[in-house]
């Protein structure tokens, strides 16, 4: 099964968020992806904002709508935070304690609901949650309302002692940990919560509104690799710079030890060459994770040019061929897979092979004017100093 374009897209989230376990909740957000790979790990972050408009005990309640086939009960980890409460109102009411990295425990979801009137959670849930847009896949899936409750009580208030209203929103976060598992899907994940202390109670309404996020689980196809890749985008012959070279495709793909050979044409016109496979030219093996955990391997060298070459002091380098051999030379790779060979550009910005600019001649100073020798000045005559030519 594959996707379109847009369900490849993760999502960049920053709407409302899951849980009412308070009164007047909003979601600041749910921090889901919208598209992962087979086998991957998913985490998913809701943030809730709490407006408390009553003084009551609290403990949390947290569904979640999600394909039967992930089995999020039995493989999904959820840890509960209050941000605040501690902070709010801890000098003041000792039950109001915040509730660090609690792992919240699943609920038998066939079992009663608190004040749903006999219905059980799965009941409950549906009744109030829905499916969401679930509804209008064209190829629906078995999906089903798995929840999550906290064991930890705390205490909500919108008043300090005195009757003395406060305006401190509250902040809570659910983070969430699963395996996507083996199968491709697409769905619409579900989240919602409520207060297990007032339940189902819709005359309360201490549940949130429910929020359904798109959710893709897709194979993941590795990019193509190019047979080799410059690490650095700008590079002179007189640089040290990187390759990556990879042996996929190529009569060398297979091979454990690989060399870089090259050619060499001088500004003189001279052609130097490095055709044997010596230790200095042996590329490194690396490795690299892929987003659905598995590897991708291909080699890796930095070379100096005038080191590789042997080059005299003032010998520049002005074209250069590689290829590559194994370790007995007796296969040779000379052009990637589109049998393109393997000649080097350089680009400009080496400070190795930057001419030094002309210094301008400096200016001619003007003469000085000659001074009169002592006592030489001329004195005008008496009664002529002021009178024009």
């Amino acid at each position: 099964m594959k996707f379109s374009r847009l369900h490849k897209t993760l999502l960049a989230v920053a709407s409302v968020i899951v849980v009412a376990f308070f009164a007047c909740n909003e979601w600041d957000y749910i921090d889901q992806p919208e598209t992962v790979y087979l086998n991957e790990e998913v985490k998913i972050q809701a943030k809730i904002r709490i407006e408390p408009s009553t003084n009551y005990d609290s403990r949390l309640i947290f569904g979640m709508y999600a394909p039967k086939s992930l089995d999020l009960k039995n493989n999904a980890t959820l840890i509960f935070n209050t941000l605040n409460i501690g902070e709010v109102l801890g000098a003041d009411y000792p039950q109001a304690v915040d509730i660090k990295n609690e792992k919240l425990t699943p609920i038998d979801m066939s079992s009663p609901a608190p004040d749903a009137g006999g219905k059980t959670y799965t009941e409950a849930f549906m009744e109030h949650f829905g499916v969401g847009e679930n509804a209008s896949l064209a190829t629906p899936i078995e999906m089903e309302w798995v929840a999550w409750e906290s064991k930890i009580q705390t205490y909500i208030s919108d008043k300090l002692p005195g009757d003395v209203a406060h305006n401190q929103h509250f902040f809570a976060t659910v983070d969430i940990t699963f395996n996507a598992g083996s199968e491709e899907l697409e769905c619409y994940l579900g989240y919602a919560s409520l207060n297990a202390v007032k339940g189902f109670n819709t005359s309360d309404e201490q549940f949130s509104p429910q929020m359904f996020k798109h959710f893709v689980v897709d194979t993941y196809e590795a990019p193509a690799l190019p047979t080799l890749t410059m690490v650095q985008s700008v590079y002179r012959f007189g640089d040290i710079f990187g390759m990556e070279f990879s042996d996929t495709a190529t009569a060398l793909e297979g091979e454990s030890e690989i060399y870089i050979c090259g050619r060499a044409t001088l500004t003189t016109g001279e052609v130097i060459e490095v055709t044997e496979a010596v230790e200095t030219n042996r590329l490194q093996p690396i490795s690299r994770r892929l987003p659905n955990g598995e590897y991708q391997y291909l080699f890796e060298k930095y070379i100096y040019p005038p080191f590789m070459f042997n080059l005299a002091e003032g010998q520049k380098i002005d074209a250069l061929t590689i290829w590559f051999i194994n370790a007995d030379g007796s296969v040779v790779v000379t052009e990637d897979y589109n049998g393109v060979p393997f000649v080097l550009e350089q680009t400009p910005g080496s400070i190795h092979d930057v001419e030094e600019p002309e210094t301008p001649e400096e200016p001619e100073m003007p003469e000085e004017p000659e001074m009169p020798e002592e006592g030489g000045e001329e004195t005008p005559e008496e009664g002529t100093e002021n009178i024009p030519e």
